[in-house]
C-alpha cells in the first residue's frame, strides 16, 4: 500500500476513532507536510506522583502542548514529536524518510521538512492517549535521550546555519535543544 499520508503512533499511544478524519482537512493544502496532534497522558507523571499532587499539579508535558507548540505555529517551526502525527508520504520521501541520524528523528524530520519550504500543523485537539514514563528512572532515561539528540542536531545540522531556515525557525529550532 502506498496511501498519500502517513500516521505515527507510539506503541503506547492509542487513538480515538477521528484520528484520521479530523486533522486530514489540512492536507488539501499541497505545503503542509505534516499535522501534529498533542500528547495527552493518562496516567500522573513522576512529579505529579512522587508529590501526591495528582489533582493539583498539571501534566509537566502540558506545557509543551497547550503552550510551546502553538506558539511555534506563527512562525511555521512546529515540531513533529514522534507520535499522534500525520506526515505526507511525498515530503517524506523528498527528504529520505525520517531522519534517523540523531536521537530526536522527529525534531530534525520537522526541521528538515521546514527548511525546505513545508509547513507543519498543529492540531491542538487531543486525539489519542498514551503513558508517560512511570518511574523517574524512566524520566531521567527520556530526557537523556532528548538531550543527546539536541546535542546532536546541533553537531550535524545546526539550525543556526541551516540554509532554508527563517531567523524565526532558526530561533526555535535553537532554544529546543538548550531546553
Amino acid at each position: 500500500l502506498r496511501g498519500q499520508v502517513v500516521a505515527i503512533m507510539d506503541c503506547d499511544h492509542v487513538p480515538v476513532r477521528n484520528f484520521l478524519s479530523e486533522p486530514i482537512g489540512f492536507f488539501t493544502d499541497p505545503k503542509v507536510a505534516f499535522v501534529q496532534m498533542p500528547h495527552h497522558f493518562y496516567n500522573p507523571d513522576t512529579f505529579q506522583k512522587n508529590l501526591h499532587l495528582e489533582q493539583d499539579l498539571g501534566h509537566e508535558q502540558d506545557l509543551f502542548f497547550r503552550v510551546v507548540l502553538p506558539g511555534r505555529q506563527a512562525d511555521n517551526a512546529v515540531m513533529f514529536c514522534g507520535s499522534s502525527a500525520l506526515l505526507r508520504r511525498s515530503a517524506l520521501e523528498q527528504i529520505g524518510g525520517i531522519r534517523t541520524e540523531t536521537a530526536i528523528e522527529d525534531t530534525h524530520t520537522s526541521m528538515t521538512l521546514q527548511s525546505l519550504g513545508h509547513h507543519g500543523i498543529y492540531y491542538p485537539k487531543i486525539l489519542s492517549g498514551a503513558l508517560s514514563p512511570e518511574s523517574f528512572r524512566g524520566y531521567l532515561t527520556q530526557r537523556t535521550r532528548w538531550t543527546r539528540g539536541g546535542i546532536q542536531i546541533f553537531m550535524l545540522d545546526n539550525p543556526l546555519l541551516k540554509p532554508g531556515l527563517s531567523f524565526m525557525q532558526r530561533m526555535h529550532y535553537f532554544g529546543s535543544p538548550m531546553y
